[in-house]
């Protein structure tokens, strides 16, 4: 059976997108058609009251202002200083009359250099004390530690945690969606991923984060169809060397 990466990921990501992610149900309720950009009384600029954006790779400011013009369609030089680039984002922000800035992929401003940090910080408790602009982060456990460094910023976000999936508290369900995200694989054998041995294997190698399962069943699929296998084993699994997210994280610490 002859068949494409990106159409393998297309039988995938065909399912709703709020079933096979975590986050996205979260973020939705902030952006996206619940919040869209309007066009302001007399029509000379758009209004973005939500705005949302994903974390650079690392912690560093410029990077981090470009982000937000990206996101607000605002053209800006490619050399420009952070002190210029951080003036353009306050009068934009304050332009667009934005409130909340929605952040994405958090955890990312763990990596880099303590004064890129410490800069980055700076940059956002001046966006929101200049502006009463809201941040809403989203990421992982550790990403708190970027908080936790910043005694004034520590006490302006309050957590809350996304349960993960997990074998104790809702097997069943996850086992159903598994099924059904099977009855999507471009396959010719039967996997059966609901079988208790796999379905502890997928929430091992996710970390029960749903959207690693997809990613993680993508690269298994092409695999199985790849080496005439067409089928989703155990075996097969443990080739993939799926690196975790933790240890994504760990090696990105390190680097």
């Amino acid at each position: 059976m002859e068949i494409g990466t990106q159409s393998v990921c297309d039988h995938l990501r065909r399912q709703d997108a709020d079933l096979l992610t975590d986050k996205p149900i979260y973020t939705k309720s902030f952006t996206g058609p619940l919040n869209p950009p309007v066009d302001s009384e007399n029509g000379d600029r758009t209004i973005f009251s939500v705005l949302h954006i994903e974390a650079n790779s690392k912690a560093d400011p410029i990077a981090f202002c470009k982000r937000i013009l990206d996101a607000l369609g605002v053209p800006y030089g490619k050399k420009d200083s952070f002190e210029c680039l951080s003036k353009q984002v306050l009068d934009v922000l304050r332009e667009t009359s934005v409130r909340m800035i929605v952040i994405d992929e958090f955890h990312n401003f763990l990596v880099g250099r303590q004064d890129m940090k410490d800069a980055l910080r700076n940059t956002m408790r001046t966006i929101s004390n200049e502006l009463r602009i809201s941040f809403l982060a989203f990421g992982v456990p550790s990403a708190l530690q970027f908080i936790a460094e910043e005694n004034q910023m520590s006490s302006r976000f309050k957590r809350a945690v996304i349960p993960r999936w997990d074998t104790v508290n809702n097997m069943k369900t996850f086992q159903q969606l598994l099924a059904s995200l099977e009855s999507t694989l471009p396959l010719r054998k039967a996997s059966n991923l609901h079988q208790k041995g796999l379905v502890e294997k997928l929430i091992n190698m996710s970390e029960g984060i749903l959207g690693e399962v997809v990613d993680i069943l993508e690269e298994a699929t092409i695999m199985a169809i790849e080496e005439g296998d067409e089928q989703i084993t155990p075996a097969l699994l443990d080739s993939l060397g799926w690196i975790t997210p933790t240890e994504r994280l760990k090696f990105a610490n390190e680097s």
